[in-house]
């Protein structure tokens, strides 16, 4: 039974995989900015004398830059679901957003919402008298 529902939901719903977009805030700490600062120094040794151990050392602070990076995006969201584990509508908000499924609706300025009403309100009368011209 467990067989025949996992393939049918492997074949009308495939696994797929989402790349996170750094967030700037999140990533921004100690351990980061110093890690960044090896990755410049080592960049800045291999561009003088590209020898292979100046590649190797660039190298090895390119994967530790990833990996402090990728542990300080992590510690920050076990945080916040900590942080919302009480709280449903406020979990399903971060996972959406973590998804890519953030669909907060975006209006255009307005000081007033009667003057946003009417702008729609115009726009659209003069769609309608395009198309019935």
């Amino acid at each position: 039974m467990n067989a025949a529902l996992l393939s049918t939901l492997d074949k009308h719903a495939p696994e797929n995989t989402k790349t996170r977009k750094p967030n700037k805030h999140i990533i921004r700490n100690a351990d980061v900015i110093n890690a960044r600062r090896q990755r410049r120094r080592a960049e800045r040794k291999f561009k003088k004398s590209p020898s292979v151990q100046n590649k190797l050392e660039l190298n090895n602070t390119k994967k530790f830059l990833k990996f402090t990076v990728n542990k300080s995006r992590d510690n920050f969201y076990e945080s916040k679901f900590e942080q919302y584990e009480s709280d449903p509508k406020q979990t399903f908000r971060l996972v959406n957003r973590l998804l890519g499924c953030d669909t907060r609706k975006v209006y255009p300025s307005h000081e007033e919402p009667a003057s946003l009403a009417n702008d729609f309100e115009n726009y659209y009368d003069e769609k309608i008298s395009t198309i019935i011209q």
